[in-house]
């Protein structure tokens, strides 16, 4: 491996030791990257080759937060990001994350298509709390 990255052999190893991150993807559909880094009750790191995406250290739990379950953000490993970048995305895909941004690059929708839940696990759905969240941080469609 030494030999095929050459000077950047030592950054390599030294990316075993780092603690590893969560990438998150900003739903671009419910409010602006921008918007989030104020909201968000976590650090943001910027992706360098996506404006919409960040690292959160993994001790953030951003996939609990309300935030998360209303659809503001998604969680996605940074390199799973580069796909919609490289290819020509088209209309009409199913709901998830590289499908959010695929959307976005063709400006098409995309339809909820699984209740929204409070928790992981649980059967209780939670139509209040995008209406809530709405109310209280200003952002205009958040729905279920």
């Amino acid at each position: 491996m030494a030999g095929l990255l050459g000077d950047e052999y030592a950054a390599f190893l030294a990316s075993y030791a780092a603690a590893p991150g969560v990438g998150l993807r900003v739903n671009t559909r419910k409010l602006t990257p921008y918007r989030l880094q104020a909201l968000a009750p976590f650090d943001l790191a910027p992706v360098a080759w996506s404006p919409d995406a960040y690292l959160v250290p993994e001790t953030a739990q951003p996939g609990k937060h309300p935030y998360h379950a209303a659809g503001l953000y998604y969680l996605q490993d940074p390199s799973a990001m580069i796909p919609a970048l490289l290819l020509d995305p088209q209309p009409r895909l199913q709901p998830g994350p590289r499908s959010l941004q695929h959307a976005r690059a063709r400006q098409t929708s995309l339809t909820r298509t699984r209740p929204l839940r409070l928790q992981a696990g649980t059967k209780k759905t939670t139509a209040a709390t995008p209406k809530i969240l709405a109310q209280k941080t200003g952002i205009s469609g958040v729905r279920p």
